[in-house]
């Protein structure tokens, strides 16, 4: 089984959840101790690659996981970031996966399937001024894909991938991500938009990988 110290820029890891267990909160293996609550029973299922356990959200009986932002460390990340994340939807549909995004005001960072069933990052600098990176990708469901979304501060732009490919012409964005308040979720964002599906290997930089380390995250596991 995968550890921390398998991936990329392991030093820069500010969380990482398998989730593989067999029910309730997500464990965190990146030594920040961000154990995510488990909201309305998460389910387990063991068909993620290999055979192994990842956790199965209902949308329908809004299940996801959370953890407060004054009991988290390291994820209000203000500078470059990349998360990974290895994705099934049951139904592809409007739901968040992983971001700190509870309403107008308070937005930071999100990765969430749109209504035209594409991955796609947003981010703001205050709160409330957003800007979007959406890929090309049409998911489907039922398909394992391995889904990265990049900020870049050195470069100065969002970019997100789709089994570590870049999936879109990257979108400008010059002023950083907003420091709020809002819990870090995975499977939902602002308590609402759930994912229905399946996730497993969620893990989060405060660092832009490259591509070729965007590709050796993805090969960690191998479809």
């Amino acid at each position: 089984m995968p550890s921390k110290t398998d991936y990329p820029q392991s030093d820069n890891i500010q969380g990482y959840w398998k989730l593989d267990e067999a029910s309730g909160n997500a464990t965190d293996y990146s030594g920040n101790s961000n154990t995510l609550t488990d909201t309305n029973s998460v389910g387990t299922n063991a068909e993620f690659l290999a055979g192994a356990n990842c956790r199965d959200f209902e949308a329908g009986s809004s299940m996801y996981f959370t953890i407060a932002d004054g009991s988290q460390t390291g994820l209000d990340i203000t500078g470059s970031l990349t998360c990974s994340v290895w994705y099934k939807g049951e139904t592809v549909q409007l739901g968040g996966v992983v971001g700190k995004w509870p309403s107008s005001g308070n937005y930071s960072y999100v990765l969430y399937i749109d209504t035209d069933d594409h991955i796609k990052m947003g981010v703001s600098n205050n709160g409330t001024t957003t800007v979007y990176n959406e890929g090309g990708t049409t998911l489907v469901a039922g398909i394992w894909y391995f889904l990265t979304w990049r900020h870049d501060a050195d470069n100065d732009e969002l970019e997100v991938f789709v089994n570590s490919h870049s999936d879109a012409t990257p979108t400008a964005h010059t002023t950083g991500l907003y420091n709020g308040n809002g819990a870090f979720e995975v499977g939902a964002y602002g308590a609402s938009n759930y994912f229905d599906g399946e996730l497993a290997e969620v893990v989060i930089w405060n660092t832009a990988l490259t591509t070729s380390e965007i590709k050796q995250a993805m090969e960690v596991w191998r479809p």
